[in-house]
């Protein structure tokens, strides 16, 4: 039992005497080297924060038009609803005049095609209102992408001015 511990102790000194021996202070250009990694680091982030704060800018544009063309979209489809509902009133209020069979069938056919504009325009509504939501969720990701980079810029600028004062702090 007792050799057990003493081999166990002096192979417990045996690898704390060469852990020691393995970790000796570093060099001056180890130093310098590990400042410049460092600091590279440091320019990638800023590098990297600027490509995300120009992307979120294009975005932010993307999202502008995208919600501008479809508040266009969704006024024009507000204007041809309200035409295709007055055209359709008309008609309805002229059908049942007809004395033939073929101008019942004309009537038919023109109420379809009235009834199938009105449609047309209530889904161009929807289509351009989700548009808009499409337009104002890009800005949403566009501002999230700014702030993102601004955060890695500050981060990288500051990683860069620490490796500059470790720099200063190296000893010959």
């Amino acid at each position: 039992m007792t050799h057990r511990f003493l081999t166990a102790g002096l192979a417990g000194l045996a690898l704390l005497t060469l852990g020691a021996c393995a970790t000796a202070d570093p060099t001056f250009g180890d130093q310098v080297s590990d400042v410049s990694r460092d600091w590279s680091k440091g320019e990638d982030m800023v590098e990297d924060g600027k490509r995300l704060v120009d992307r979120g800018h294009d975005e932010i544009r993307k999202g502008e038009k995208r919600e501008k063309d479809g508040l266009k979209e969704e006024r024009q489809a507000i204007e041809r609803l309200a035409e295709a509902e007055e055209a359709l009133a008309q008609q309805v209020a002229l059908t049942g005049t007809a004395t033939e069979a073929t101008e019942a069938e004309a009537e038919a056919k023109t109420l379809k095609k009235l009834e199938r504009e009105v449609e047309k325009a209530r889904k161009d509504i929807e289509r351009a209102k989700k548009e808009q939501a499409r337009g104002r969720d890009d800005v949403l990701d566009g501002e999230k992408k700014i702030e993102k980079g601004e955060r890695l810029i500050k981060k990288g600028r500051a990683r860069m001015k620490d490796a500059e004062k470790d720099y200063k702090d190296i000893e010959v």
